[in-house]
């Protein structure tokens, strides 16, 4: 069985926070689940690389993407029969603000540990977004410091 696939863009900031927003759920068990920035792939995308890009600047701008590094693909998972793939992103910028409030409710840098602390609550949407910011948190102190310049 062929899935549909989806990229997830692990979000994090020189201060190493990692970016979750809440997305505006339809379905009421997942409301205010926080979650990655991302989205389902499109027939126009050429690659999943292209899917994330594609998302990133539906949901902030394509000029958000001039203050992005994405690193690599850090992992995937299945969840409802689509393949979500899950790529470090580093944003140098200083803030970053949804263009589309009726579809991300809201979105905020934190801490690794207040990550964590709502996986611990059941309000991740995934259930994985911590251990993949700390996947891409250690993948990117690994790396020599950068800037999209």
């Amino acid at each position: 069985m062929t899935h549909k696939r989806a990229s997830r863009a692990i979000i994090v900031n020189l201060q190493r926070e990692v970016y979750l927003v809440v997305h505006n759920y339809v379905n009421p068990r997942n409301a205010g689940k926080w979650s990655t920035v991302g989205g389902r792939r499109d027939a126009s995308d050429r690659d999943d690389l292209g899917c994330l890009r594609r998302e990133i600047a539906e949901e902030f701008g394509a000029d958000v993407l001039e203050n992005c590094r994405i690193v690599s693909e850090i992992g995937s998972i299945l969840k409802d029969q689509v393949r979500h793939i899950f790529f470090a992103v580093e944003f140098f910028g200083d803030t970053l603000k949804p263009l589309h409030t009726d579809e991300v409710l809201k979105g905020e840098f934190m801490a690794l540990e207040a990550a964590e602390e709502l996986g611990r609550v059941g309000k991740l949407f995934f259930g994985t977004e911590y251990s993949m910011a700390a996947k891409a948190i250690q993948e990117l102190s690994e790396l020599p410091p950068s800037s999209p310049f």
